[in-house]
């Protein structure tokens, strides 16, 4: 990538969303001070950032995309723009399917939940009346998750709490993601 492109307004104008976004997220996952958030200043209008988040799923999510490695899955791009932590990854399977994922650790349960409750609720504040609000356990493990999704809609963001599977260190991840979830 030319420094030119990586300085182009549509990156320009993630880098300036950021501060709000990443600020929002991590004191929903249990950050506090804009300090402990990645020493950014508070954005006047993290929801606004937050809707702008959810409506870059339209195009795949192509301003946030980084490198690219590729897997026989699908295609993982590193994201240029962070809302929760420093790694988060676009993740691009079969014919389209893109979701932006952020993960944060938790040593347990407790400290998992109280990440995702956090998200949830101030998703709550941010998302109109449109989106519905399903929590429920993971089908698949002992995790818990949240998903809002619209009718009509591809895009449903989700979080999840999700225990490790490493027997010498019990530890949950939560994730958060925006993009392509629907149940069929």
């Amino acid at each position: 990538m030319s420094i030119r492109n990586a300085l182009s307004t549509r990156n320009l104008r993630w880098l300036a969303l950021a501060p709000s976004v990443l600020l929002l997220l991590s004191c929903a996952s249990g950050g506090g001070t804009a300090k402990e958030a990645g020493g950014l200043a508070q954005s006047a209008d993290p929801c606004g950032e937050v809707r702008k988040l959810i409506a870059s799923h339209a195009d795949g999510f192509a301003s946030l995309r980084g490198a690219r490695t590729r897997s026989r899955y699908a295609d993982i791009f590193q994201a240029n723009y962070h809302a929760v932590g420093s790694s988060c990854e676009i993740w691009q399977a079969g014919k389209g399917g893109t979701r932006y994922v952020c993960t944060r650790a938790a040593p347990d349960e407790e400290v998992a939940r109280t990440y995702h409750d956090k998200a949830v609720t101030n998703l709550r504040t941010c998302l109109d009346a449109s989106w519905k609000t399903i929590t429920e356990a993971r089908p698949a493990d002992s995790g818990f998750q949240t998903r809002f999704e619209r009718d009509g809609s591809p895009t449903v963001v989700l979080i999840q709490g999700v225990k490790a599977q490493n027997v010498l260190s019990p530890q949950w991840t939560v994730f958060y993601s925006i993009g392509d979830f629907r149940n069929p």
